[in-house]
């Protein structure tokens, strides 16, 4: 048991830095290109985390636990690739901000307050949002809300993935199954 634990935790952390490389590689190519404050854009982080979630799941019910996955280890699973690919993500972006274009946080107040200007906002209510989002965006933060941010938005995913790909393997075929990893480990 205790080395299906660490086999969980392993799979967990090599699907979380792979998923988190592809965003890197993702958010660069974005970036190279210009591209990296359009929102629609944005939204493919969604799905490169979603199969991160699934194919790092679906390794782990089919290679390391047998064929055979729970509802919550599934979720666990899900949830943990998220952290792992956030923790990537997280440094990715506290070096873009603080080292290579420091100047990309105050693209990201312009944006909001155009945003806000387009949605008839009082000059007012744009003056102090922006006031507060001066006080919360800096590398420092985006640092440390990127990977919370990771872990509930895997959590949520990991809800719908597991769900999908959970599945009860014979007890006699599991027991087989761990036979058979026994053996090979042996």
């Amino acid at each position: 048991m205790e080395n299906k634990k660490a086999s969980i935790w392993k799979n967990s952390i090599n699907y979380g830095l792979m998923t988190g490389l592809v965003i890197i590689i993702y958010s660069v190519i974005l970036y190279v290109f210009n591209l990296n404050l359009n929102k629609g854009l944005g939204y493919i982080n969604y799905v490169i985390i979603i199969a991160g979630i699934v194919i790092g799941t679906k390794n782990l019910r089919d290679k390391i636990q047998g064929g055979n996955l729970s509802y919550g280890r599934g979720l666990g699973s899900g949830t943990l690739i998220s952290i792992f690919a956030g923790i990537i993500a997280a440094i990715y972006t506290f070096v873009l901000m603080k080292y290579i274009d420091p100047d990309m946080i105050e693209k990201i107040f312009i944006m909001m307050e155009d945003g806000m200007i387009s949605q008839g906002m009082p000059d007012e209510q744009i003056e102090i949002a922006m006031m507060y989002s001066k006080k919360f965006t800096t590398p420092i933060m985006m640092l440390i809300t990127t990977i919370p941010s990771y872990a509930f938005m895997g959590f949520l995913l990991s809800l719908i993935t597991s769900a999908i790909l959970k599945k009860k393997v014979d007890p006699f075929d599991a027991a087989m199954a761990n036979v058979e990893t026994e053996t090979k480990e042996n």
